[in-house]
């Protein structure tokens, strides 16, 4: 039926094929039962019965999931119509007592002239419904040239973090932290890296956000505790690996016994192991991380709040939470360049604030000699930056121990 449709259009009107999807549907069923899942699911049927007529067809494609044939005048019309189904459909509803109500993502796919079958015209619906998923759900997109090329590689992307986490594809590069008082090294910061198939290296912008939307980050970021922690077990003992945390990796109640087997296995003492969460996490879930920070600071490792500066930057969760280590966001440090007074007035309230609740301070992302002497004068405890070091993987640490404590700039105190 839907293929002879597409052959006789009418002239003058033009077809689409709309995607639908319940955002979230299976809350519902869990929530309050499938009966209720099954009424839900009528209740959208109605929604969207209400906005197509006698040319349009719809059909139930899967559990929550619902193709429209849309026959209109124009696009801007489809677009509209499918949003007015989507408002009603947000609508909530009552069943058995209990209120109900959730939201549909849209993709829309125009039949042209190219000849596309029915089934690449539903697979490129459902692309285009994909990409409102990963926008945000609760989003109607236009199929595009652009869209499909870019899920196209986002595919590509999703399929080489899948194999990376199965195989622990993926690699740890440390860049190393100096002390401010005679640049030696005092540390690494383990950093994520995957390469692509043709080797070259992926930005972790864009595959960090993949791995979290396919739920794998938790996975990874346990590999990448165990590994860093192994590594910096050949250490010298007096240096330390800071490693950055996932709010994630807080979800499931593991994240202190996986670092409490990690110091176990590799035998690296636990004051010799950072935790570097930002801000922005402890806004996710303040109690419930909290009573997690508490227990790995019991094991003896340090906690440090990273990019400090980016978010409300609350006097109560530096309080709260007992942070070992403060990192100055990197967005204070590069302002030296654009604003100097005002960014060392505020660089120094940061630092003396971090020294008076007893925690130190690392500088990051310090890339010339005239930022790391006014930190230096401002008391900044550490360092970190290509001044001094680029990432390297732990092979590469051996000649950054062999070459540690040599003098690059001289680092005396600035008015």
């Amino acid at each position: 039926m839907l293929q002879a449709r597409i052959a006789d259009r009418v002239p003058g009107r033009q077809l689409a094929l709309v995607f639908l999807d319940v955002d979230n549907f299976k809350l519902i069923n869990d929530d309050f039962g499938h009966d209720a899942g099954n009424e839900f699911l009528k209740h959208v049927a109605r929604g969207i019965s209400r906005f197509c007529g006698g040319e349009d067809i719809v059909a139930r494609v899967g559990g929550d999931e619902f193709v429209i044939a849309l026959t209109r005048y124009a696009v801007a019309e489809m677009v509209s119509d499918v949003k007015a189904i989507m408002a009603t459909i947000s609508e909530p509803i009552h069943v058995h007592g209990n209120t109900m109500a959730a939201h549909v993502s849209a993709g829309i796919y125009v039949m042209s002239d190219e000849g596309a079958t029915v089934e690449e015209a539903l697979n490129r619906a459902e692309v285009t419904l994909y990409e409102s998923k990963i926008d945000g759900k609760n989003r109607v997109s236009l199929f595009s040239r652009e869209l499909d090329e870019r899920m196209r590689n986002r595919r590509e992307l999703e399929d080489l973090v899948q194999h990376a986490t199965a195989i622990e594809g993926f690699e740890l590069h440390y860049q190393p932290l100096l002390s401010a008082a005679d640049e030696s090294c005092v540390g690494f910061e383990a950093l994520l890296r995957l390469r692509d198939r043709q080797g070259a290296y992926v930005p972790p912008t864009t595959f960090v956000p993949i791995a979290e939307s396919m739920g794998l980050i938790a996975a990874i970021g346990k590999w990448g505790i165990v590994e860093a922690a192994r590594t910096a077990a050949t250490w010298p003992s007096d240096t330390f690996v800071s490693v950055n945390l996932s709010v994630r990796q807080f979800y499931d109640q593991t994240l202190v016994s996986t670092v409490s087997d990690a110091l176990k296995e590799s035998g690296l003492a636990p004051y010799r192991l950072e935790l570097e969460v930002t801000e922005s996490m402890l806004m996710e879930d303040t109690e419930g991380i909290a009573e997690q920070l508490r227990s790995l600071k019991a094991l003896g490792v340090s906690v440090a709040m990273d990019d400090f500066g980016t978010g409300y930057s609350s006097l109560a969760y530096l309080w709260q939470f007992g942070f070992d280590k403060l990192k100055i966001d990197r967005s204070f440090v590069s302002a030296l360049e654009k604003d100097e007074h005002r960014a060392r007035q505020i660089l120094s309230t940061i630092i003396m604030l971090a020294h008076q609740l007893g925690m130190k301070v690392t500088a990051e992302e310090i890339e010339t000699v005239r930022q790391a002497e006014i930190l230096c004068g401002l008391a900044c405890d550490q360092f970190q930056g290509y001044l001094f070091g680029r990432l390297a993987p732990a092979s590469g640490m051996t000649s950054v121990f062999a070459s540690s404590g040599t003098s690059r700039i001289s680092l005396e105190n600035v008015d």
